[in-house]
């Protein structure tokens, strides 16, 4: 309706007075990596899991087909067929372990002969499940002996001072000034309790 009324705005064309230009290394690099070979990560886990689940898949097929044959014949094949379904399953998993070990081995590179040889392997910062839990348990008893650090029990002298603050500060409410050795006794409990904690890090 108010379309034919509307004003219609001109196209407005902007050039460049500059061209825009690639350099070859920047083209030789873009090109290098996509024929690249190498798998991501990302991509390399969604091939595991479709692995798996196909594995999965046929390992479900199999029990299926066993026990319906297992229905049909009692006698000889349900025994045969169990354990040949069961010793492919144990097989494919031992194989499937093998691999992601040696997978992992190689990501994690040899510290010792990437030190030696001077040079930062692209993988070799990757570690393996042993080694993360190595450094988990290390954290572990970093935290737990900054909690004995941090308990109340170390500090009975802050404490017991404190509390002289407190009861002080109650018996002479009106005149708080008279609390003034207790408060000094405190503080000193506290600069020595930070001169404690400070030397405990060194």
């Amino acid at each position: 309706m108010g379309a034919s009324h509307s004003k219609q705005d001109t196209e407005q064309v902007f050039y460049n007075p500059v061209p825009i230009q690639v350099s070859s290394e920047l083209a030789t690099q873009l090109s290098d990596t996509s024929l690249s070979p190498e798998v991501s990560p990302t991509r390399h886990a969604i091939l595991d899991q479709s692995v798996r689940a196909k594995i999965s898949a046929e390992a479900a097929r199999l029990r299926g087909q066993r026990d319906s044959s297992h229905d049909h014949d009692d006698d000889t094949s349900s025994s045969d067929g169990l354990g040949g379904v069961d010793i492919v399953q144990r097989e494919i998993e031992a194989a499937l372990e093998r691999e992601n070990l040696d997978r992992e081995r190689g990501m994690a590179g040899d510290a010792t002969t990437a030190a030696a040889a001077g040079a930062d392997g692209a993988h070799g910062d990757v570690k393996n499940s042993t080694v993360l839990l190595g450094d988990l348990e290390e954290v572990r008893q970093k935290v737990d002996r900054y909690r004995v650090r941090a308990s109340l029990a170390d500090h009975l002298g802050v404490k017991e001072t404190r509390e002289a603050v407190a009861s002080c500060y109650q018996a002479n409410p009106t005149s708080t000034l008279n609390c003034w050795s207790e408060v000094a006794a405190f503080r000193s409990a506290v600069a020595e309790l930070e001169q404690q904690y400070v030397d405990s890090l060194r």
